[in-house]
């Protein structure tokens, strides 16, 4: 009964969008009443973001904060081409912050007409050699133009570094202002080799996922991002199981250092921080050296992942191992790290 129901949402979905082509405005009162009907047969309450594509269609405005500070945004990946994703994402974000460093590090077999096209926005770009060994899910593409984009910002005079996917995108204004206060508010535990926080976003950052903060979008001073962008390629070869898909437990998809985890991990291992695999030194570690901060705040939105279900992914009445740890989940850390009961046997369930 389920397939069938979700067999008949799509074919409406698609009339919607058809609909929706021919006639704005009255289509929407159309999509309501479908809605409607979908929550009434499955149970559940559907909602929807509704997001310009083209930058020319946004104008909300920044504060003038008369801000000295230099920052870049450094957007790493393959263009994204349909409907001018990345162009469009790097035209918006030269709007909004129209004194950031804007770089784009991606590969040399892109299409050059878009690539000069991206230049004359006043975008840096670094064209990259593709690595022969891609590493465990691409992870290797991404730290090489992520390190490449970084450097490329600190040499054009950044400070501080913002890293994004050029198939990602972030609708908010004031958001440097915004960061660099939060960074001042929580100064990082002294004794390590790390000059401030590293703040990362709740999109894909998980509380039962040992050290595993988002790759999708990190904001830190540059030397720290150089930090964090420069672990050694990833030579493995084996990949575990899908992470939603998997029977292994959370200690061992963990240990595995997938990503996240080896992204994270090996920045640790570079300051100086000893880990010791456990929940409640991860939480440490989240409380100690990071910031994390709801997606919503940016107005966050993925093109990678299927952009109409992800938040059902980590929602309520689903496992506790695809939650997203939030702002609210991080300052309890932060203050009361010591007092936490922490449920280690959790890691250990399958």
């Amino acid at each position: 009964m389920k397939r069938i129901i979700i067999t008949i949402a799509k074919i409406l979905t698609s009339l919607i969008v058809s609909l929706f082509k021919c006639c704005k405005r009255n289509s929407i009162g159309l999509i309501f009443e479908i809605i409607r009907t979908i929550e009434n047969k499955t149970g559940n309450f559907i909602t929807f973001h509704y997001r310009p594509k083209y930058s020319d269609e946004i104008d909300v405005k920044s504060f003038d904060c008369n801000s000295d500070f230099s920052w870049a945004i450094v957007m790493q990946g393959p263009i994204k081409k349909e409907d001018n994703f990345t162009y469009e994402t790097l035209k918006l974000y030269r709007k909004h912050y129209p004194n950031a460093i804007l770089v784009l590090s991606t590969w040399e077999t892109e299409d050059i007409d878009i690539i000069n096209a991206i230049k004359k926005l006043g975008v840096d770009v670094v064209l990259n050699k593709i690595p022969e060994f891609r590493g465990q899910y691409n992870i290797n593409l991404q730290i090489f133009s992520s390190g490449n984009g970084m450097k490329r910002a600190k040499e054009l005079g950044a400070k501080y570094a913002m890293k994004t996917r050029a198939d990602n995108r972030f609708y908010a204004c004031n958001v440097d202002t915004f960061l660099l206060n939060l960074m001042s508010q929580y100064p990082v535990v002294s004794g390590l080799d790390q000059k401030e926080r590293i703040i990362g976003i709740s999109f894909d950052t998980l509380v039962y996922r040992m050290y595993g903060i988002t790759d999708f979008l990190l904001f830190g001073h540059i030397d720290d991002m150089i930090k964090y962008w420069s672990p050694p390629l990833d030579s493995r070869s084996i990949q575990p199981r899908s992470f939603f898909n998997s029977d292994l437990t959370m200690r061992k998809l963990a240990e595995y250092r997938v990503c996240e985890v080896y992204l994270s991990t090996e920045y640790l291992k570079k300051i100086g921080r000893n880990l010791d695999w456990t929940l409640k030194d991860s939480w440490k570690v989240f409380a100690e050296n990071f910031i994390i901060v709801d997606s919503e705040v940016f107005d966050f939105m993925s093109a990678k992942v299927n952009r109409r279900e992800w938040h059902g992914l980590f929602y309520h009445g689903k496992s506790y191992r695809s939650q997203e740890m939030k702002f609210r989940d991080w300052f309890i850390l932060y203050s009361s790290i010591d007092k936490i009961t922490v449920p280690e046997e959790l890691l250990d369930e399958i």
